[in-house]
């Protein structure tokens, strides 16, 4: 058994280990419902981008954009969100281990990776991929001024040939205990991109609610629609898929920062109830190395006075 000299510095080493677990887990959980309300924030403007880009494509004919062309290129381009600092439980783990199995289906020469966050960039750099670009220091309130750097290089990449697929993998957020590994299409703008889901149609549905009437005079206003463009199509399409570009990837950004700060907040939340028990554990050693310390010493005391009485 240890003495308890040794035990007490344990306990007063977990101890300042659980403040600063505990510590963490109020920071991020701070953080974390800020984080939330702007990833909730930027999806009705994405929303509202794909809708008109599915507008312009139903009404108009033969009407195409070069970003939605696929390439002759067969390299390959992930953009891999991950966290700059460690201490966030499985979250880099996950979206590490899917942009791996994503890279496995094509040729190492063929795969060139842009590293978002330290974590991304070392563990891709260990294995020896190409990594072309980097984008450390990820604040906790992404701006679009980092995005529009991040769109822009990737649109030259697009545009230059040097990718002829461009796929962005990061964490979506659903709550604080679940994020989901998500790969995404970047380019060229895949159909699905611009799809709206039942779930997207829904929340349009309820913030909309019109009475039957009204309901009832733009179903038959719609039937005599006709749309006019100004600029041309093509221009509007080309400027929107730039837009649109641009509100997935700060979307996605929002996402994966409220997935770090909430998976963060978990797993400092169990480092801290865990040091609570190892502290509870080793008070209890403490004792019994204390009371059998002492109980040797009454024993001591008592053998030396029936040596001295006889």
């Amino acid at each position: 058994m240890r003495g308890t000299r040794e035990i007490k510095t344990r306990i007063k080493s977990v101890q300042s280990t659980q403040k600063i677990t505990r510590a963490m887990e109020m920071v991020a959980a701070a953080k974390l419902r800020r984080a939330e309300e702007r990833a909730e924030a930027a999806r009705p403007y994405a929303r509202s981008i794909k809708n008109s880009i599915a507008r312009i494509l139903e009404n108009t004919i033969g009407i195409d954009s070069p970003l939605m062309e696929a390439r002759d290129s067969t390299k390959k381009c992930l953009v891999v969100y991950s966290s700059d600092r460690g201490l966030c439980g499985s979250y880099n783990t996950n979206i590490l281990r899917r942009a791996v199995l994503e890279a496995e289906k094509y040729p190492k020469e063929q795969v060139s990776i842009v590293a978002i966050g330290r974590k991304a960039r070392d563990f891709f750099r260990r294995r020896e991929y190409n990594i072309i670009r980097e984008f450390l220091d990820i604040e906790d309130r992404p701006g679009i001024e980092r995005t529009r750097e991040l769109v822009t290089y990737l649109l030259e990449l697009f545009n230059e040939g040097e990718a002829g697929e461009i796929y962005l993998l990061y964490n979506e957020f659903v709550n604080v205990m679940i994020h989901h590994p998500r790969c995404l299409q970047l380019l060229p703008v895949a159909s699905d991109a611009i799809k709206i889901g039942e779930e997207e149609k829904a929340e349009v549905v309820e913030g909309e609610r019109q009475t039957k009437e009204q309901q009832q005079r733009n179903e038959a206003a719609a039937e005599e629609l006709i749309y006019q463009f100004e600029p041309e199509p093509e221009i509007v399409l080309e400027a929107l898929l730039s837009r649109l570009l641009n509100s997935l990837v700060l979307t996605a950004f929002l996402e994966a920062k409220a997935s770090e700060l909430g998976s963060r907040m978990t797993a400092m939340k169990t480092a801290t109830e865990n040091a609570k028990d190892m502290i509870a554990r080793l008070t209890l050693e403490y004792n019994k190395a204390r009371q059998g310390a002492i109980t040797q010493e009454i024993l001591e005391i008592v053998n030396t006075s029936e040596a001295l009485s006889k």
